[in-house]
């Protein structure tokens, strides 16, 4: 694997570390599936912005670490995302164009 590689695949997973422990706690909660699609859409667009050309497998298989990064590592607490994440939020992030954007929707 290839430095830029490694690197790309580290800020991912430090990226959707830190996007999980960020979220904001207001209004309706939107489900622990929602969750996972929140991580997936950041890793996804944090890969297209450090890999313009990035396949699509490429983005899968990063969406598809992130997931299961997040689903066995403590840090994250997907079980708490559920409860820490409104509707509004979660709508605003899905809809961001971009890794700054979804942070804006769920930290303001």
């Amino acid at each position: 694997m290839s430095q830029l590689k490694r690197s790309s695949r580290s800020a991912v997973l430090a990226g959707a570390a830190g996007l999980t422990l960020t979220l904001s706690a207001c209004g309706r909660p939107v489900a622990e599936e929602e969750c996972r699609t929140l991580i997936e859409r950041y890793a996804e667009l944090l890969v297209k912005d450090e890999e313009p050309g990035a396949s699509p497998e490429r983005v899968a298989r990063v969406q598809s670490e992130a997931r299961e990064t997040a689903e066995r590592n403590p840090k994250f607490e997907l079980s708490e995302c559920s409860a820490k994440v409104s509707r509004e939020s979660y709508e605003c992030a899905m809809h961001a164009a971009s890794v700054d954007a979804i942070e804006r929707c769920l930290i303001f």
